[in-house]
């Protein structure tokens, strides 16, 4: 079976490409009716709309290879973070497909890494709970990952449950502030003392590292940065308080 880590925001997409098609046939259609009686502004006026069309195009495509290879590398600068030893209990918040999931999965030799997510088709294409453990069984890992259904807001495990906290591109798809901060608290909640964390996101990135320190994790790094989707986007890792 093939490995399809799906495409990101699919609806916006189709956006784009709609808006292109919609201007292009716009502008052939101003040109093609007006070429006789006013063939320079129908030239002029149809260029400009195909230019348009062309910028709209260039972001769809710019968004589909963020999806495609820009997460990939995102991942491994992720996974390079953690100090790994092999018996990790990892849980990946809002895995999506299994990118960063089965890649923490790839470091265990005893360990166990369990996704969670509400496979929200309209954050990732054919999101779901099924893709996912399929991706697994491609990758080889299927025997070290559990993937569940949950919200990150209210996670189900107990205090200190796991080594390693991971989540990427989730926590701004919440509602608002509010909701992002008690899901950076559940993390670190359900994070072991000495635990790990890291968290990669776009246009948030600042505050969640004062959410983190805030919320007993110290070592906070949020230097890493990179544009994904067209977006400033920014990994903050941290360990959480030992005492």
């Amino acid at each position: 079976m093939a490995i399809d880590y799906g495409i990101d925001a699919p609806q916006t997409l189709s956006n784009l490409y709609w808006r292109a098609g919609t201007f292009a046939a716009f502008g052939i259609g101003i040109y093609l009716m007006n070429r006789r009686d006013l063939p320079g502004p129908a030239m002029t006026l149809m260029l400009v709309l195909l230019l348009i069309a062309a910028g709209f195009v260039a972001v769809a495509l710019y968004m589909r290879r963020s999806s495609q290879s820009g997460k990939l590398a995102l991942r491994d600068a992720i996974i390079n973070k953690i100090q790994w030893t092999g018996d990790e209990k990892v849980l990946d918040v809002g895995c999506g497909r299994g990118l960063l999931l089965i890649a923490a999965a790839k470091q265990l030799k005893k360990g166990r890494a369990t996704g969670i997510d509400i496979w929200d088709a309209g954050s990732l294409s054919a999101n779901s709970q099924a893709n996912t453990i399929a991706n697994a069984k491609a990758e080889g890992v299927a025997d070290r990952v559990k993937v569940e259904t949950g919200d990150a807001r209210n996670l189900t495990y107990g205090d200190n449950s796991f080594d390693v906290v991971l989540s990427c591109t989730t926590l701004h798809e919440l509602p608002d502030a509010e909701s992002r901060q008690l899901a950076l608290e559940e993390m670190v909640r359900v994070t072991r003392p000495g635990g790990q964390i890291a968290i990669f996101d776009v246009m948030h990135g600042g505050e969640y590292a004062a959410i983190l320190r805030k919320a007993g994790v110290d070592q906070v790094d949020d230097s890493y940065k990179t544009w994904l989707w067209l977006v400033p986007g920014r990994l903050v890792v941290g360990q959480k308080r030992t005492a």
